[in-house]
């Protein structure tokens, strides 16, 4: 009986998960777990490769991130970018623009106003009419856009300068003397002193230098005749439709090249018409004259025939300019008043050129005023206000002068 109860009262082996032993147990199996967990998701995955490292991108790069979240995004974006690699007309696009692309690649075959409404914005651009292009840039691309194409009428070849030209009523702006009016003067600034010239052109009875389109012309101060002569060879073009491209086109071709300094171009801007001009200037010695009347012709054409550049010489043939010379006469002298003004930053010239009419006895006046500047635009803004304020004045006549055309057909008159 003391044997039986003895091996009553023999302690009980504890379970095996019990006490402190049961929490390692649990912890041990929740790792394995996880890892189990985390090793199928990498076969699912695949074992994808960084190109720096070697490694595994999910080893490497997740290694000290512990949010879920962030992983999935990084994973997610990591996915795109092997997607855009395949198709870079994708880069950069969340899946619901993938989807839109989609779309619009279906609609490739649909009318063009569906396929620009699907279109990424940028293949849209490509698409799309350059004027509706224009209005879907931004301001800093229109601007350069602008900048690459100026203003269709301002040529792309600039001639030196512009001279505008514009006729004003005589009977309006001149007293009985032939001066301008003090109420003129006070209207454009003007100086009360003048400066008085005198020129004569030279041409033959037929025109033949003006066919051609040459002018020659001798000036000189009679105000201050110690002055020398001012010579002048001008070839001149005139400008269709205001085209001074073509134009200048053509006098390129007739061998007036732009690096050549001795002629100086400008486009004569008149009221309804323009002239592309080429002049080239020399001067000569008047020798205690006072006036051009005391100027004998033959002495004229000697410093014409000394002067004449070869362009003219050799204009239709070799020595054309100086043999047509031989039976030139001269239209003139002609006298003209010269007064200096401004309009707004304008530096004006408004000559008073007094004409005898073919009677020999009577005489008329053509006032011209005139301004010169080196930039179209700025010349054409001017010559607008300027004709706006003449006509609201009442002091302009809306037609050409061609002063030069006048003065030839009182002198050498055509039958």
């Amino acid at each position: 009986m003391r044997k039986k109860n003895h091996s009553k009262s023999r302690r009980k082996k504890k379970p095996v998960f019990s006490g402190s032993y049961t929490y390692a147990y649990v912890l041990l199996a929740a790792i394995l777990l996880l890892s189990a967990f985390v090793l199928t998701g990498l076969e699912g995955e695949g074992r994808e490769r960084t190109a720096y490292t070697g490694k595994d991108i999910y080893g490497t790069l997740y290694a000290d991130i512990e949010d879920e979240d962030e992983i999935e995004q990084i994973k997610m974006r990591k996915k795109e970018q092997e997607k855009n690699k395949k198709n870079p007309a994708v880069d950069q696009m969340t899946e619901g623009q993938e989807k839109d692309q989609t779309k619009g690649q279906e609609a490739t075959s649909q009318p063009g106003s569906q396929e620009a409404t699907s279109q990424p914005e940028s293949q849209q651009a490509t698409s799309q009419p350059e004027s509706q292009q224009a209005t879907s840039q931004p301001e800093s691309q229109q601007a350069s856009s602008q900048a690459d194409n100026p203003d269709p009428d301002q040529p792309v070849e600039q001639p030196d300068s512009y001279e505008i030209h514009l006729l004003l009523d005589s009977g309006q702006v001149l007293d009985g003397n032939g001066l301008l009016k003090k109420e003129i003067c006070d209207l454009f600034n003007v100086k009360k002193d003048y400066k008085s010239f005198a020129l004569a052109y030279y041409e033959t009875a037929d025109r033949l230098f003006n066919q051609e389109g040459w002018i020659n012309r001798i000036r000189m101060r009679e105000d201050k005749p110690k002055k020398d002569y001012k010579i002048t060879f001008k070839k001149r073009y005139p400008v269709a439709g205001e085209d001074v491209n073509a134009a200048m086109s053509q006098a390129r071709s007739e061998g007036f090249d732009k690096a050549d300094q001795d002629w100086e171009s400008q486009v004569e801007w008149n009221y309804s018409s323009m002239v592309l001009s080429f002049s080239a200037e020399a001067s000569g010695a008047t020798e205690g004259l006072q006036t051009m009347d005391q100027l004998a012709l033959e002495d004229a054409l000697a410093m014409l025939r000394e002067n004449m550049p070869e362009k003219e010489q050799n204009w239709k043939s070799p020595l054309w300019g100086l043999n047509t010379l031989q039976t030139a006469g001269e239209a003139g002298p002609v006298r003209f008043k010269r007064y200096t003004g401004r309009f707004q930053d304008a530096e004006l010239d408004i000559e008073v050129w007094t004409l005898t009419d073919p009677d020999g006895i009577s005489s008329h006046y053509i006032t011209e005023l005139s301004f010169k500047e080196k930039d179209y635009n700025k010349a054409a803004g001017i010559r607008k206000a300027l004709i706006e304020d003449l006509k609201v004045q009442g002091l302009l006549l809306e037609q050409d002068g061609l002063k030069t055309q006048h003065i030839l057909d009182l002198y050498f008159p055509l039958n």
